[in-house]
């Protein structure tokens, strides 16, 4: 058992780590960060010996900072040795340690802050952790309580995902918005961040409603940080602009901050009641299942597309390039797990599917879920902080489709697979978008080059495992109008070759790819052809083979002819 003082400890812990990240902001709205220009003393005196008449302007900020950064610390030393060495909890014990290292590193953040003259990174990572430090706080003090052992209760796992979802989207944003207070960059992913967190929110709303309580007062602050963030983001000034700042411009981000950890706790709390509501399941999950849920090989095959768009847009930086993958990868991925999310039940109705992690039970559902919203959340602010808002933009757009509109459109009706040949074909626009900050002509060939050679391509899968399809309800048109399935076939692989041309038309490339896409294009039409007249299993494996072969290689030639 825990003691009451203890659980008291962690509590005035956690209220005295809230307080210092209030007074952490003070100090960067009122642009005090070197005020105090030494570390670990203040202008030569020792910490607690600095004398507090000289605690005027910013050395009252900064310098009060460092004093209750150092209350908290001895604070959280106490729990430590506390819960090492009177606790039996081995998850007290590692809570505690956790924490001493935490503000041991943020300390140390802080003075590297001071020596190098405030780097936007270090600053960044400094107000990141302050969170993190808060969050671990906040769970020594319910694991304390004498109600932490409570029964699980009847919450479902969804429920978890969502609420994890929320916690890691709001966390997402309180460090967007310390890139905007220490490097001024970031404010369009930030608003797009406050969009996803508000979604989410009504999401909460609409379905925890057993959580009335901190439901509504989530749901109050949120409402209340949004009219902040507005306010704040039409007064602020810039870091470095000059003149003096008012009362308002001080204290409205503050508020602003103060409000978003406030969020965060509150949102952090009802996780862990869910989590601890919710009876544990026996999955192991490990990191390859998750991987899986991704589809890594899907992923590659945008990324690949990606990367031509960006490179016959006719930008070569590398640097810029490498973020746009990261996003595109990421915000793919996370679309692609909450699609295994949302299918999990026909996945288990299907014999090529059943084995999947979640259908097999590997991954619990709710993990599922808010990997899939983190990393769609992560690749998109991605690329709205380091690239551009149109391609941000445009990776949302396609998981919006490929989640929200492909996805239960397939149980439905057959016209699933055009609709999900537009969120297939967004990647080469992405690409193109992030090089030159707008779409041109050249993009949309792409984009109709990708959307026409889907449809053979997802045909010849959907004439595969039919079977699979019609025992799981799912609405493909092999198994609505088999005839139909041929004659679309053909009628695409005769229009691909019309499109993959295109790109000479345009001027995009020359004769070598010309030549090289024409024949591809005639050997993938005569494989169609052969499929629809043999209509076997064998046929259409052979058409899925020569799609596969197809793209890879028109993509080779439009390269080698650029070069």
């Amino acid at each position: 058992m825990t003691s009451r003082w203890l659980h008291r400890l962690c509590w005035v812990t956690a209220g005295a780590t809230f307080l210092l990240i209030v007074v952490g902001a003070t100090v960067t709205s009122n642009r005090a960060g070197l005020s105090v220009p030494d570390w670990p003393e203040t202008y030569s005196h020792p910490l607690w010996r600095f004398p507090l008449t000289k605690m005027v302007g910013g050395i009252f900020y900064e310098h009060g900072h460092r004093l209750l950064a150092s209350v908290v610390g001895l604070l959280t030393t106490a729990i430590t040795v506390w819960t090492f060495f009177w606790q039996k909890d081995k998850t007290l014990r590692r809570l505690g340690l956790a924490a001493l290292a935490g503000v041991l590193l943020q300390g140390l953040l802080g003075g590297l802050t001071v020596k190098f003259l405030l780097p936007p990174v270090i600053s960044v990572a400094h107000a990141a952790l302050a969170q993190a430090f808060f969050c671990v706080t906040i769970t020594l003090a319910l694991l304390t309580s004498s109600k932490a052992s409570a029964a699980p209760g009847a919450t479902t796992g969804s429920a978890r995902g969502l609420a994890l979802a929320a916690t890691i989207a709001v966390y997402l944003q309180l460090i967007l918005g310390a890139s905007i207070r220490h490097s001024e960059r970031g404010e369009l992913a930030h608003i797009c961040g406050a969009i996803a967190v508000i979604a989410l929110a009504i999401f909460i709303v609409r379905h925890l409603r057993e959580f009335r309580g901190p439901v509504l007062t989530l749901a109050g602050l949120i409402i209340f940080q949004a009219g902040l963030g507005i306010l704040t983001l039409y007064t602020r000034q810039p870091k470095l602009a000059p003149g003096q700042l008012t009362p308002l411009q001080t204290w409205l981000p503050t508020l602003h901050l103060a409000t978003g950890a406030l969020i965060l706790a509150v949102s952090f709390v009802l996780t862990l009641r869910i989590f601890r509501q919710t009876a544990p399941t026996p999955q192991a999950t490990s990191v390859g299942d998750l991987i899986d849920l991704t589809k890594p090989r899907i992923v590659l095959m945008v990324l690949v597309t990606t990367a031509l768009g960006f490179f016959l847009g006719g930008n070569s930086a590398g640097e810029i390039l490498i973020l746009v993958l990261v996003g595109v990868g990421l915000a793919t991925g996370g679309s692609a797990v909450l699609n295994n999310y949302l299918d999990r039940d026909v996945d288990a109705k299907m014999a090529r599917t059943r084995d999947r992690a979640l259908p097999a039970g590997l991954v619990a559902p709710a993990h599922a879920l808010a990997l899939g919203v983190t990393l769609v959340l992560i690749g998109v602010l991605t690329l709205v902080w380091a690239v551009n808002l149109l391609t941000g933009f445009l990776v949302l757009l396609a998981a919006f489709l490929y989640v929200l509109v492909y996805t239960p459109l397939k149980r439905v009706s057959w016209f699933n697979t055009t609709v999900g040949a537009i969120p297939g074909a967004i990647p080469p626009l992405c690409g193109w978008a992030a090089a030159t900050g707008r779409l041109d002509l050249g993009a949309w060939v792409l984009f109709a080059i990708m959307f026409v050679w889907q449809h053979p391509h997802f045909y010849a899968i959907a004439w595969m495992f039919k079977d699979d399809y019609r025992a799981a309800g799912l609405k493909m048109l092999p198994t609505i109008d088999p005839p139909a399935t041929f004659r679309h076939t053909r009628i695409y692989s005769v229009i691909l070759i019309g499109i993959s041309v295109l790109p000479a038309v345009v001027g995009m490339v020359g004769v070598i790819y010309i030549c090289g896409a024409v024949a591809l294009g005639v050997g993938m039409l005569a494989v169609a052809v052969v499929f629809a007249r043999t209509q076997t299993f064998l046929g259409a494996k052979r058409l899925l083979k020569a799609s596969v072969i197809y793209l890879p290689l028109l993509v080779v030639l439009m390269i080698v002819d650029r070069l």
